[in-house]
């Protein structure tokens, strides 16, 4: 029996111009008034998912930051620090890259170089509580993920120029333009198994949906995963089910199903 249900945003639950189908909150309220635990999986920061749900900010379970971040029902579970030091060198040698750009997220707030500040409307999408400081050495707050956004590439063109940080982090290619770097063993399934663990549930009490790569061990954890039709092939491989596109609301359609049976 499915206790918690977990979306991804971007590709999933939200269309490709970002907007979230217009029955979204209707149907989340009426799965948990019925006791489900609900909400969202993203690479997002938390900030994010709380501007887009403001009603369900004390009611929603949250995986946040590709798992580095765990937030239910009001209170933070869980967060994944990164050792400073590494993260400086990796960088520190990132930001002689032209066009790439690292932002810093710290759980709540993300930090970013005052010299990529004119790329600021872009960020607000996925992390509307920015920072910005003159060099990472400003940075006070722990970090819990390196967010590397590509300017004028796709990230897979840098997979090569990254293989040596994968020492030290995990380095998980989160959208077609983001590629993000967290401790090792952090991502979507463990932030299931972490949270299934907290909650005292099973991960066969799990229905998750998702569509990229960093979607991929949380659709092999829950029992009951859902792959979008548009998803990365090898997120299809995964998933016990494929479901529609995001723009044809895919998600909302099945939790309905769900709701009335």
């Amino acid at each position: 029996m499915v206790k918690l249900i977990l979306s991804d945003m971007d590709g999933t639950l939200a269309r490709s111009d970002k907007s979230l189908p217009e029955k979204t909150n209707e149907v989340f309220e009426q799965l948990l008034d019925r006791g489900y635990y609900v909400g969202i999986a993203t690479g997002r920061s938390l900030a994010s998912v709380q501007r887009d749900f403001p009603k369900f900010k004390d009611r929603f379970t949250v995986i946040a930051e590709n798992g580095s971040v765990l937030f239910h029902q009001g209170k933070m579970l869980y967060t994944s620090n990164m050792d400073k030091i590494i993260l400086k060198d990796i960088a520190t040698q990132i930001l002689q890259l032209e066009g790439v750009v690292p932002l810093f997220a710290s759980g709540m707030v993300t930090y970013g170089l005052k010299q990529f500040k004119h790329l600021g409307h872009i960020f607000d999408v996925y992390y509307p509580n920015m920072l910005w400081v003159d060099t990472f050495e400003d940075i006070q707050d722990d970090i819990v993920k390196m967010a590397t956004y590509f300017e004028n590439y796709n990230a897979k063109d840098f997979t090569e120029t990254f293989e040596p940080f994968r020492k030290y982090c995990d380095v998980t290619i989160s959208a077609v333009e983001w590629t993000d770097f967290s401790n090792h063993g952090i991502n979507k399934g463990f932030g299931v198994k972490k949270l299934t663990e907290l909650l005292h549930l099973e991960t066969s009490e799990v229905m998750a949906f998702g569509d990229y790569l960093n979607d991929y061990e949380m659709l092999k954890v829950a029992k009951e995963s859902y792959a979008m039709e548009n998803a990365h092939p090898e997120v299809k491989k995964v998933a016990k089910y494929i479901i529609g596109t995001n723009d044809e609301e895919a998600v909302i359609q099945t939790l309905e199903t769900l709701l009335n049976t």
